[in-house]
């Protein structure tokens, strides 16, 4: 039976689709860029600046990063554990969904290494208590430059009284041969390692300094959280209900756009772990959200664009419970305090759980 001639095809479909989603988002830019009372208003809140400036931790591969991440990927034998591995739950899970598992638990167990205070580089000495964390300073050497540091931390070893440093690098080729760091490190290293397998990543931010990271499931048709530092898969609630941590902020983090997340990684049965959002009005940031998302978003390719804002869609969708319906009483109760880092230190920052 043929078509009749007023049906259309998946192209034009697809083309109908991207010129209506294209036409909202130049309406809503052109009617924020019309308030100017709203644009110097935002101006007030260095909060809403320091959330657009996000944007730079999304950062595209370099062919030469995803050679040097993918060939860490081939020296791992992860591929023969994803094939070896039994997989009871194999009709929820997909391959991708087994394989980022697998990188997971390699990425925490024996690829990447924590820093509390860095070992001696010239005794070799590792004792926490014989090392003295001094004042750091800033990148001055080529190595510093090209590794991108932020910034040089310095210590000294109480058993040999040697001064050495610990460059906090943040380009990928580097990190994947140093392997070492904090959650920033290992936050930008994971990502770039599922980045290098074309798998969706998104970098996840939270504004009482934690990152972690989030991937879409083809199979499950939503976004889930991974934390590379705690081998974390699916577990959004660890914060609020295995740390203890108190969260206002957490920001989802794209080339083409940032989303306010933080209802997902809130336990609603937590009020007291809720911080108020009061480092800016809500509807300043949320408008110039939507203004930066809408320049970004028509300036992307197509296929970009199409994936990108039918997954925004699917955010605005499970923001309220999408998420919170995963993490069962069952799972929420074997939730652990943080695991990454040093005692002291976890506890100073109120993320040991409670007793």
């Amino acid at each position: 039976m043929e078509l009749c001639s007023t049906s259309l095809t998946g192209e034009q479909i697809k083309n109908r689709i991207y010129n209506g989603r294209m036409h909202l988002l130049r309406k809503c830019n052109s009617r924020i860029r019309s308030n100017q009372q709203l644009l110097i208003e935002c101006r007030r809140y260095p909060f809403i600046n320091q959330v657009l400036e996000l944007s730079k931790l999304a950062v595209p591969l370099t062919d030469e990063e995803k050679t040097d991440a993918i060939d860490a990927i081939l020296a791992s034998g992860v591929y023969e554990r994803v094939k070896e591995e039994e997989q009871p739950q194999a009709t929820s899970f997909s391959y991708i969904d087994q394989l980022v598992i697998e990188l997971l638990k390699w990425f925490k167990e024996e690829f990447f290494v924590w820093v509390n205070k860095l070992g001696c580089s010239h005794c070799g000495n590792e004792d926490q208590n014989q090392i003295r964390h001094m004042a750091g300073c800033r990148p001055y050497k080529e190595e510093h430059y090209r590794g991108k540091a932020s910034v040089i931390e310095r210590y000294q070893c109480l058993k040999c009284q040697k001064i050495y440093e610990f460059p906090r690098y943040n380009d990928i080729r580097t990190l994947l041969l140093t392997r070492k760091g904090r959650c920033g490190e290992w936050n930008n290293c994971f990502i770039a390692i599922l980045r290098s397998l074309d798998i969706d990543v998104r970098y996840i931010w939270n504004a009482e300094d934690h990152v972690w990271c989030e991937y879409y499931s083809e199979k499950q048709k939503r976004w889930i959280h991974l934390d590379a530092c705690e081998n974390a898969y699916d577990q959004p609630l660890l914060y609020n209900t295995g740390w203890g941590k108190k969260m206002s902020y957490v920001f989802a983090v794209k080339e083409s756009y940032i989303v306010d997340v933080t209802d997902r990684y809130l336990d609603p049965k937590k009020p007291e772990a809720k911080l108020p959002k009061n480092k800016a009005p809500e509807q300043y940031l949320q408008a110039m959200l939507t203004l930066s998302n809408s320049i970004k978003l028509t300036s992307a390719s197509r296929e970009i664009a199409l994936t990108d804002t039918s997954r925004l869609i699917g955010d605005f969708r499970n923001t309220a419970g999408g998420y919170k319906e995963m993490a069962t009483d069952s799972t929420t109760k074997s939730m652990k305090p943080r695991q990454s880092g040093g005692a002291t230190w976890t506890k100073q920052r109120g993320e040991a759980g409670k007793k």
